[in-house]
């Protein structure tokens, strides 16, 4: 039954298109004004028509010296989702050039934090009003801030010191919408260009989705953790940090405070990677 098969994923793809109609036109504005639209040429998209960016070719396109910064800034201004991808994409040198790679890398530590208010919204909606007032003080000014949460340092009634993973409000939801633009997207890429197909654009949209749906619930990272906690429990040269399962749900992690620098500025933090400690 493949005509049938074939009617089920075009009406799908339409439904999705007309349904997400107005994020579809945002990005495919975004990239017409940054100058990727060549890459959608012949996209039909629902109140735009088909896009037309002109005879540009896309190799040439691509190789120009200013495109990883511009590809940068079309990631910023999408959002969450196009950030994700870009993270993703910058540890691929099978399917980027370096020169994007090393553009990509700086999406790392570059995501605007929520404002604090919301931070507070979100552990009164996921933890309840109780279990907030076991926190005797949250810095306002987060520790990090990525795609799909922030971090924010903490003090518990007890006193213990402890940090606060906060996924950002609705963030799930318009990383979901926009996988689903993404795919609708690819698959008018392959049947526009059909060698296109070779670097799977579906597929590696596929895979953002897996890992998206996997950071979006807590709960697995926090079950990560114990089991890493149980399985370093005798090895005195690890130290995993404390979960607190009562202030932690699929939106929300709390974790004891472990001060420490991040692997790759160890070099400035004077520790010696060459340094090895006793095996117990």
């Amino acid at each position: 039954m493949p005509i049938v098969r074939q009617l089920f994923d075009r009406t799908r793809q339409i439904s999705i298109a007309f349904r997400d109609a107005g994020r579809l036109r945002e990005i495919v504005s975004i990239l017409l004004k940054h100058g990727f639209g060549y890459l959608l040429r012949d996209v039909e998209v629902p109140g735009m028509g088909t896009v037309d960016a002109g005879p540009e070719d896309a190799a040439l396109a691509l190789a120009q010296k200013d495109a990883p910064e511009r590809a940068l800034r079309v990631i910023n201004e999408l959002g969450p989702t196009f950030v994700k991808l870009g993270q993703i994409l910058s540890t691929r040198p099978n399917l980027v050039p370096p020169a994007f790679i090393e553009a990509f890398q700086q999406l790392q530590d570059q995501v605007d934090p929520i404002d604090f208010e919301a931070v507070q919204a979100q552990l009164l909606i996921n933890l309840g009003e109780e279990k907030v007032k076991l926190f005797k003080h949250i810095h306002p000014t987060p520790l990090a801030s990525a795609s799909i949460a922030q971090v924010h340092r903490a003090t518990l009634e007890s006193g213990e010191e402890v940090i606060i993973k906060v996924q950002r409000p609705g963030v799930r939801e318009t990383l979901l919408q926009d996988i689903e633009v993404l795919k609708f997207l690819g698959r008018q890429v392959e049947s526009n260009f059909p060698e296109a197909k070779l670097l799977d654009p579906v597929g590696i949209i596929k895979e953002i989705e897996r890992s998206v749906r996997a950071e979006c619930d807590f709960m697995t990272e926090a079950n990560n953790l114990k089991r890493f906690s149980k399985n370093f429990e005798e090895r005195d040269t690890v130290l995993i940090p404390q979960l607190f399962p009562e202030l932690t749900t699929s939106e929300i992690l709390t974790e004891r405070y472990i001060a420490g620098a991040k692997i790759t500025q160890a070099d400035q933090a004077g520790h010696d990677p060459r340094a090895r400690g006793p095996h117990p």
